[in-house]
């Protein structure tokens, strides 16, 4: 008996060593073997980053190997360098593509079909109960023993379609800050928006201000940026739909639109940390319902250099900052179809309208990233910025959608339109739209193969503001010093002038006492 345990326990050492497999304990909860996602895969930029998220052992956590294939392609690409952090249960590490720099711009991202981890981090097998088993003989211990490990390769994600980030560092990144995981510019200390092009101040800012139960505000030093989700649209019509009278619709062969009011919104909360809404469930619309939550936060300790990681989309956060989360619950069976009876690829667009209480927003000034998920608001004439980041994944029912989400600005026809929509709507007795803001649409596609479903999408972007200080000087201050310098420069003049008149009196005076002096000495000495 004690030869086959020898036997036995040698045999199990040598399969360790081929398999560089560590111990564990089977009835661990720390060891899991779920993974979520993976993110920024571009073929493009040597230095792309991809991250593997879920649950790891937190323990022996190296020699970790993650490689990828690409769709129609025999090229198997290494990941080297991967850090792990267990704590956040993030795997990072850089692909090296080995693509030409003049590669086809076409190269669809969604055709990457398999990733796989092959890790040594020991996964406990599902017949782990034979780990708390009391036999005490040698075959039970052998059995025991094997099964508190795995040595399978995880299957990451076993779709040809899977997340990535539409975004690759913005070419002025490298003048204030460094390209970092995501496609994300980390700016350095003093810099803000996505290309760290601005020097912003370090000015305590207040937390946002929630007006009522859809606004609230960011605060700078002169300005107060209300925003608001006022409306849904989607770009296909409905043949069939019928609203009810608490949401206003509106039929054509280009959109529907969808306005939030009062009068169809319930469950209302407003606290000095956020605030949230719903509208009612409308069974008989494409947009049956929709969740807004916005959270607010301040932290003095929070640099510049911050992040958020929104399914491996990351959104910077400063000391003050929002964070938006947008549920729309779609309802395809009110969607236009077309000839072949399938839903047209309709977009869904949530309009956001911005204002300012202090300043009108024609002074303000607009720059979007190339990838269309960032853009910055520049009052300059209060020396206020507003960046509004957004995640350009987002889920439906839970899952991560293979499209990007986007940023765009509506144009002035476009807001007369949906103007004239909201005055038009007996149904509605309030005016959503005004010529006075500046209108941000958050654009998704919709997620293939939904015909005649209903499902909720996730959309989450964040909002932060910065002051900045410039060397120009506002009108009165010049006319301040202009007056000054002239008032100054009289003076001195005056001054100088007095100076030359007193002297040229003390010459006179001089010279007259010398001809007085001489004039005596001339004269003859009476005898």
């Amino acid at each position: 008996m004690k030869t086959i345990t020898f036997i036995t326990l040698l045999l199990f050492l040598i399969f360790l060593n081929d398999n560089k497999c560590f111990g564990y304990e089977a009835t661990s909860s720390e060891c899991k073997q779920r993974v979520t996602s993976i993110s920024e895969v571009n073929p493009f930029d040597s230095n792309a980053k991809v991250e593997i998220v879920g649950e790891f052992c937190l323990n022996n956590t190296t020699d970790v190997q993650i490689s990828m294939t690409l769709s129609g392609s025999n090229i198997i690409y290494s990941c080297e360098n991967p850090t792990i952090d267990p704590l956040s249960q993030i795997i990072t590490c850089t692909i090296n593509f080995g693509l030409q720099q003049n590669a086809s711009q076409s190269f669809n991202f969604n055709e990457f079909n398999s990733v796989f981890i092959k890790t040594p981090i020991p996964v406990p097998n599902d017949d782990s109960s034979s780990s708390s088993s009391s036999n005490k003989n040698d075959s039970s211990s052998s059995s025991n023993i094997k099964s508190q490990f795995s040595i399978t390769p995880i299957r990451v994600l076993g779709s040809s379609n899977y997340l990535y980030t539409n975004q690759s560092c913005p070419s002025k990144c490298k003048n204030n800050g460094i390209c970092n995981v995501g496609g994300t510019c980390l700016c350095n200390e003093g810099y803000a928006s996505f290309d760290c092009s601005h020097k912003v101040t370090n000015d305590a800012l207040s937390l946002p201000v929630g007006i009522d139960y859809s606004t609230f505000a960011m605060v700078t030093r002169n300005d107060v940026f209300n925003i608001k989700l006022i409306s849904v649209l989607t770009s296909s019509s409905s043949s069939s739909s019928s609203s009810s009278s608490s949401s206003s619709s509106s039929s054509s062969s280009s959109y529907q639109q969808q306005d939030i009011t009062d009068s169809n919104t319930i469950n209302k909360n407003e606290t000095s940390n956020g605030l949230s809404f719903s509208t009612a469930i409308n069974e008989n619309s494409w947009l049956n319902t929709i969740n807004y939550i916005a959270n607010y936060s301040k932290n003095s300790n929070i640099t510049l250099g911050n992040f958020i990681n929104y399914h491996g989309a990351y959104l910077p956060i400063s000391s003050v900052s929002a964070q938006v989360l947008i549920e729309p619950t779609i309802n395809t069976k009110y969607l236009l179809l077309n000839d072949n009876g399938n839903t047209l690829n309709s977009s869904f667009e949530m309009i956001l309208q911005i204002e300012n209480s202090n300043n009108d927003m024609y002074s303000v000034s607009w720059e979007i990233s190339d990838s269309n998920n960032s853009i910055l608001f520049n009052n300059k004439k209060a020396n206020s910025l507003v960046l509004f980041s957004l995640s350009d994944l987002y889920s439906f029912n839970q899952s991560i959608v293979p499209n990007h989400a986007k940023f765009r600005l509506l144009s002035n026809d476009e807001i007369l339109r949906l103007l004239n929509h909201s005055s038009a709507d007996d149904s509605s007795t309030e005016s959503t739209y005004s010529t006075d803001s500046v209108y941000l649409s958050i654009v998704i596609q919709q997620q293939p193969n939904t015909i005649n479903t209903k499902g909720t999408y996730q959309v989450q972007f964040v909002i932060n503001v910065y002051n900045y200080s410039t060397l120009k000087f506002p009108e009165w201050a010049i006319a301040l010093i202009i007056v000054g310098a002239v008032a100054s420069f009289a003076f001195v003049l005056i001054v100088v002038v007095l100076i030359i008149r007193k002297k040229r009196q003390l010459k006179s005076v001089s010279v007259n006492n010398s001809d007085h002096h001489n004039h005596h000495e001339s004269k003859p000495l009476l005898r």
